[in-house]
């Protein structure tokens, strides 16, 4: 039979055509010379595991009998005519020569079967790697584990793994076996012909592979542990999935937490714009709380010169301390009993509430105090313990810790009292002589029990006096003599307090100032630059503002941000500048509290040699020297003027 030009083209065409991964035309060529009666299913599995080009792989998972070893072949034969052709198969031993057979009677696909005796053949015929052959491998389970290195140096283009249930335990490290062959293969495009499995065994297998994946994001992960925990039949347990992935409790219940991450913040993780950490710790949040928690997680940069804010990601302990003075509230500072369910009905006790950090150690492991982390349960709860608590005692007065006008409702004025409208009267401290004569610890006829119904105390009951005329604690008469005596000593009191403390921030800032001066030029500029820009935004305000007041750096408008003039004076310094900066910011971290101020003052001093004995003596002199010239003018200002000398008209009508 002669071919026409037009038949010639029209045949070249359909061999060489390519086609989409959905599209049975794609199967043609392969397929063309195949001696198997195929069935539309076994078509749907080979399309079905082409898919996604971007997959790693299928599970193809049928009864026995229904042609999974077809299904594989066609995927076989398909690379094999695409010049994709290092392929392997790995299967039961006694199964080897069965795979072999149907590769050459059905698909015409020259295969070889390795083990000892071929593999050291090869390699005496001069082939250091057996496995890179121009067939298709075919080998045990127990040789593939013996020769994991060389499986891991050959780039296969398929892995087919028969009867791959046998590896369903690869995330115990005793199954020696499915580690070594999972160690091997892994990064390949691979395909795992089972048994028909149940909707509860399909999950554990791609859950389990998933976990295998270097690449898998934790929200695919937690996807996986959910959709396991949502199954009616069998009911799964964190612990038996933790059991089954090799996985611990807390790990998998965490990951089980992402799923309840709302959409502004998952679309954050999914670009990567917060990590696992932040995540995590956002996840255990209440929704209201998670959009205001993902704001904290990041700080505007204004450095960059552009009129635009950048937004830098802060590390995951800062978010952690947020939350903590931020959304936790310690239950053991709760007015209202943790166990009564009827304080709110609707959502129960406090005991039996997963949002409880003490009832939930998998999720609150790291929180040592038990807290509470919906502040508008907990708020409902101390509104329904307020209002309770009034109507068993009609007769509490009800008041605010807050100053100033009491707040207003929607329509009346509210009826608690202002902090400056009552005195509250607090218990007697046997060790404290001194508070005995303290009107606040003194009581009176008009003494009487109030709660607190609005402001930080909420809930709280207190002894106060709401008498404007009470004589114990608005006395209208002079005080006595010893009233006087005692309130001229507690002002004696806190003034020395107050100058000693003066005396010492002082103090601080000489020797702070002297330890820069002593800092060497050591680094570059572009390198000051670079650790100084890096440290400032661990700084708080009050720290910030240290620094610009040591440089004389200050606002010349209202609208002006320290954060961005110490910005401009840092590109604009020497490298001398830039290490003095360098070192008193480091200090300046360090000193969290008062004692800590004092220690970083201490070794900075003595490693730049700075004699904070001569800065004390110098500050002391500088106080006595202002204090003295405070005494000369108040003394001045007391002195009564001198008479006046007598006018000229007075001295000509006295002559």
């Amino acid at each position: 039979m002669s071919l026409t030009a037009y038949h010639a083209k029209l045949f070249a065409h359909e061999l060489t055509k390519r086609s989409s991964s959905d599209n049975v035309d794609k199967l043609a060529s392969a397929l063309s010379d195949a001696q198997v009666d195929l069935n539309p299913h076994q078509i749907e599995a080979a399309l079905f595991a082409f898919r996604s080009p971007l997959s790693k792989g299928a599970i193809l998972a049928d009864e026995v009998g229904l042609g999974k070893t077809i299904e594989a072949g066609i995927l076989l034969a398909q690379h094999w005519a695409e010049r994709r052709r290092t392929l392997l198969v790995i299967c039961p031993a006694n199964l080897r020569k069965q795979w072999s057979q149907e590769l050459l009677d059905k698909f015409f696909l020259p295969s070889v079967i390795l083990e000892a005796k071929t593999f050291n053949e090869v390699i005496r015929a001069g082939n250091l790697n057996p496995f890179q052959q121009p067939k298709i491998i075919i080998c045990s389970f127990q040789f593939a584990r013996s020769k994991e290195s060389y499986l891991r140096t050959t780039p296969w283009n398929l892995v087919v793994i028969d009867e791959a249930h046998r590896l369903r335990n690869v995330y115990k490290p005793g199954n020696k076996v499915a580690n070594s062959i999972k160690n091997a293969v892994s990064g390949f495009q691979k395909v795992l012909l089972t048994a028909n499995l149940t909707d509860a065994e399909a999950l554990e297998a791609q859950l389990i592979e998933n976990l295998q994946r270097r690449d898998v994001h934790p929200l695919e992960e937690a996807q996986g542990f959910r959709a396991l925990l949502n199954l009616d039949e069998p009911k799964y347990s964190i612990e038996q999935i933790a059991a089954k992935t090799g996985k611990s409790p807390a790990y998998c219940a965490q990951r089980v937490k992402l799923t309840e991450l709302t959409a502004a913040v998952t679309e954050a993780f999914a670009k990567d714009d917060i990590g696992v950490g932040h995540a995590l710790l956002l996840a255990k949040l209440q929704p209201a709380e998670q959009e205001q928690a993902l704001s904290a997680c990041f700080r505007e940069d204004w450095n960059g010169g552009q009129g635009k804010a950048k937004r830098i990601l802060l590390p995951v302990r800062h978010l952690h301390q947020w939350i903590e003075q931020n959304i936790l509230l310690i239950l053991k500072d709760a007015p209202f009993s943790k166990t009564d369910p009827n304080v709110n009905p609707a959502a129960g006790a406090c005991v039996d509430c997963p949002k409880r950090t003490g009832g939930n150690a998998l999720l609150f492991a790291d929180i040592a105090e038990d807290a509470c982390t919906d502040p508008a349960c907990y708020q409902s709860k101390l509104d329904g313990f307020v209002a309770q608590t009034i109507e068993a005692k009609p007769k509490l007065v009800q008041i605010s810790s807050a100053y100033g006008p009491a707040a207003a409702t929607t329509d009346t004025a509210s009826a608690a009292l202002p902090r400056n409208k009552y005195i509250e009267i607090k218990p007697q401290d046997p060790n404290a002589k001194k508070h005995r004569d303290w009107p606040e610890y003194q009581t009176c006829k008009s003494m009487t029990e109030a709660i607190v119904t609005e402001g930080t105390e909420k809930g709280e009951i207190r002894k106060i006096c709401a008498d404007p005329e009470c004589p114990v604690h608005r006395p209208k008469k002079p005080r006595p003599a010893g009233d006087v005596r005692i309130h001229a000593e507690q002002k004696a009191e806190q003034e020395k307090q107050r100058r000693e403390e003066a005396i010492a921030n002082a103090v601080g800032l000489r020797v702070l100032s002297a330890i820069v001066a002593a800092v060497p030029v050591r680094l570059t500029k572009r390198d000051l630059i670079f650790i100084v820009e890096r440290l400032l935004p661990q700084l708080d305000e009050r720290r910030i503002e240290v620094l610009a007041r040591n440089r004389r750096i200050k606002k010349t408008q209202a609208s002006d941000s320290i954060v961005k003039l110490i910005g401009a004076y840092i590109r604009k310094a020497d490298e001398g500048e830039l290490g003095q900066l360098l070192v008193e910011t480091v200090i300046l971290h360090s000193a969290r509290t008062q004692s800590e101020t004092g220690k970083a003052l201490k070794d900075a001093a003595l490693h730049y040699k700075v004699d904070t004995d001569a800065i004390v003596e110098k500050v002391r002199a500088e106080f006595v020297a202002k204090d003295k010239a405070q005494a000369a003018r108040k003394t001045t200002a007391k002195t009564p003027p001198k008479p006046a000398r007598a006018t000229a008209a007075k001295k000509s009508k006295a002559a």
